[in-house]
């Protein structure tokens, strides 16, 4: 692959990020192979990740399950 970049002497290795193109193959995203990268320092970067998976218990309170029976129990009655 073809590799676009400046000199960075003395800059960590850990700082220079590569851009390329990725292609999907089999379920599987994997750079493509006719690509280009770029190599380049970065100076600002940003990442935020969201999960939107639910355990098996966490709906399963008294509350949930038996609506009158919780709010009996609550008021007292």
């Amino acid at each position: 692959m073809p590799v676009l970049s400046s000199l960075w002497d003395g800059l960590s290795e850990h700082l220079i990020g590569s851009f390329y193109q990725v292609v999907k193959q089999d379920q599987v995203w994997k750079p493509a192979p006719d690509g280009i990268v770029v190599r380049a320092a970065v100076t600002e970067a940003e990442m935020e990740l969201a999960f939107s998976w639910t355990g098996a218990f966490e709906e399963s309170d008294t509350d949930s399950q038996f609506p009158t029976t919780a709010a009996t129990l609550q008021s007292g009655y």
